[in-house]
């Protein structure tokens, strides 16, 4: 298994780990996450829902989607599931082969939540490098479905751009591609993890289901 995502990250810049994190740390998350939903509308004296999507709306109604994205994050945070997550085997046994058994993760993070019909690109993201942004090359990237189901859809990958190196970009997108190029949109569930490097083109792709999808991105280096 290690040696598979070895030859997948070389070749393509990117590795999908299925069955990476167990139904207990995914089901775990989805509670902290609906539980501090809850607790916002409650203390607005507001009506709370069974569903995670309809809390998150009626809590987007008070706070913005960002500030909705760093404070949960933030609730994952100190609820111990970004140890959680990294702690379990199959997932620590691949980072510890690629990046060594002293790992760090970055603890400014925020969720990638989409809803349906959202156009803005800080949200539904265009291709992009998370180099942009100041990732180090020397990092690796995981993007983790929490709240995945049919029809919300991941990210897209495109193969082999992280042999590109930095792409010149203007307003969030590249100043321009190769012509030929070829992507992939990744087949992911919860329980799976999207590994990829600093330089790996990618964008958002669009869901198109009734409820929000929510991903858990970290940022690891050793």
């Amino acid at each position: 298994m290690i040696e598979t995502v070895k030859k997948k990250l070389i070749k393509n810049g990117y590795a999908v780990i299925n069955k990476g994190i167990s139904k207990r740390v995914i089901n775990s998350a989805k509670k902290i996450i609906n539980n501090e939903l809850k607790l916002i509308l409650k203390k607005k004296r507001l009506k709370t829902f069974n569903s995670i999507t309809k809390n998150f709306l009626n809590c987007k109604k008070i706070f913005s989607q960002h500030q909705l994205q760093v404070l949960l994050a933030k609730k994952l945070e100190r609820n111990g599931l970004y140890n959680s997550l990294l702690s379990e085997k199959k997932i620590l046994n691949i980072l510890v082969n690629l990046l060594g058994p002293d790992i760090e993760y970055e603890t400014t993070n925020e969720l990638a939540i989409n809803i349906t019909n959202v156009k803005d690109d800080y949200y539904l993201k265009k291709y992009h490098q998370e180099y942009w942004s100041g990732v180090g090359i020397s990092c690796m990237l995981m993007w983790i479905p929490l709240n995945l189901k049919s029809n919300m859809g991941t990210i897209e990958m495109i193969k082999e751009s992280h042999k590109w190196g930095h792409i010149p970009h203007k307003n969030r997108e590249p100043v321009r591609l190769p012509k030929n190029y070829k992507s992939e949109n990744i087949k992911a569930k919860e329980g799976s993890v999207v590994l990829f490097t600093p330089f790996t083109i990618h964008r958002t792709i669009p869901n198109k289901s009734d409820e929000i999808r929510i991903a858990m991105p970290i940022t690891l280096r050793n």
